[in-house]
């Protein structure tokens, strides 16, 4: 491949760690483009890479003759006039599996935040409703109610749950009446 330009980095490159090199020998990056920028940008260029950038036939249609594709670094290609691109032998890409798998995960997320008390517990944060919401949390517990078998590093026995501490400690009383404090994997429930 020989020259790329990107001509949006800043849209796909959040984090400054996308590593633009891997595309070419001779790649130039702009963070964002405006339109009466990009055909300064692209004199030379083989290949142009964008994302979610709305490129206008009449701007395609003058773009130089050394540049054979456009990428879109998204899924779509919506923002490409793809008639304009074709009567200038510009070959059109998208990157179809872009974000699959954040996508999938935003999505449950979503769902599981529509189907809990998510949204109720923020306005109560805003609120500045803390002991209600410390109490919700407490009610909702796994085996917030009797003794249950647990295991720790000296073996099994049975409790029932006190509460969870501010910091995060699982407190515990067991059959003797023994208070027990664990942190995060310092117990197991046995089921």
């Amino acid at each position: 491949m020989g020259k790329v330009v990107v001509l949006n980095a800043a849209k796909m490159d959040f984090d400054g760690s996308l590593d633009f090199s891997v595309l070419s020998d001779e790649v130039k990056v702009y963070a964002d483009s405006r339109e009466d920028e990009i055909l300064g940008r692209i004199q030379g260029a083989d290949a142009i890479v964008t994302k979610e950038l709305v490129l206008k036939p009449e701007l395609v249609a003058q773009f130089p003759e050394s540049v054979k594709l456009i990428c879109e670094a998204g899924t779509g290609y919506n923002n490409i006039p793809l008639d304009a691109a074709r009567a200038k032998g510009i070959t059109v890409c998208n990157i179809p599996a872009y974000s699959t798998q954040r996508v999938a995960h935003t999505a449950v997320m979503l769902m599981l935040n529509l189907a809990s008390s998510m949204q109720k517990q923020l306005r109560m944060l805003a609120a500045g409703e803390y002991k209600q919401i410390v109490s919700s949390y407490h009610e909702r517990l796994y085996r917030r109610e009797g003794y249950h078998p647990y295991r720790d590093a000296q073996g099994p026995f049975e409790a029932r749950l006190e509460r969870v501490a501010d910091d995060g400690r699982l407190l515990l009383i067991d059959k003797d009446g023994r208070h027990r404090e664990y942190r995060f994997k310092e117990v197991q429930f046995i089921i």
